[in-house]
């Protein structure tokens, strides 16, 4: 079958990402947790196509990734939330569930649901990619649903055969520090109140609850 290009993820490869992202094809990534996998959110074939590799139930929404705050603005409300919340929460290992804003059309219709989940993931490469594609990535884990998540790109191989180009942080593979669980769900869709619907590390879990405690709002567990 047709294999992936394995580029290093570093700005030199963001061209050849862009470009399979425009023809609607699926990359793997590397992010500031485990390896994703990324199609354009606007591509409602891509995006089935991401549903269609890893067996993932089609009521689970996959997450935005954007490169900025400004631009996660575009995608959901931010009007109920602290000031400079977002700020301090984002770019991390952290999701954010937020209203989208319904004036934002730049979406598959797959994604028009109610809330929408927002991550800016904390790497520059990410955060270039995003912005030199101009628009919104719907990104999940590369693995099959259920399945142990993916620090490596060997962890992957039975997908690789779906995907155009395979993004690799070498370094990042080989770092013992490095975050092995994927991003912090926080549901912060309600005004005054916060949810977590999937716990990431522990540490970070437990800061993001002194920040949310701090700057006012109560959990609803």
């Amino acid at each position: 079958g047709k294999h992936p290009s394995i580029l290093p993820a570093t700005s030199e490869s963001i061209p050849a990402a862009v470009d399979a992202l425009h023809r609607g094809e699926v990359i793997a990534v590397a992010t500031d947790t485990i390896y994703g996998l990324a199609v354009d959110a606007a591509n409602e074939e891509a995006v089935q196509k991401i549903y269609r590799i890893k067996g993932r139930d089609k009521q689970k929404p996959l997450a935005i990734s954007v490169g900025s705050l400004t631009s996660l603005e575009e995608y959901g409300m931010t009007n109920t939330l602290p000031d400079n919340l977002l700020g301090q929460l984002l770019p991390g290992p952290v999701t954010v569930v937020l209203r989208r804003n319904l004036q934002c059309q730049r979406l598959s219709s797959s994604m028009m649901n109610d809330t929408i989940a927002l991550r800016i993931p904390n790497t520059k490469f990410m955060q270039k990619l995003a912005r030199d594609f101009g628009g919104a990535l719907a990104l999940t884990s590369a693995n099959l649903s259920g399945e142990p998540s993916c620090k490596r790109i060997r962890d992957f191989e039975g997908l690789w055969k779906s995907i155009a180009v395979i993004l690799q942080d070498v370094e990042m593979e080989n770092d013992a520090k490095r975050l092995t669980l994927g991003s912090t769900i926080i549901d912060l869709s309600r005004a005054g109140e916060y949810r977590i619907l999937r716990k990431g590390e522990q540490d970070i879990v437990k800061d993001i609850q002194k920040l949310l405690a701090d700057r006012g709002l109560h959990e609803n567990a």
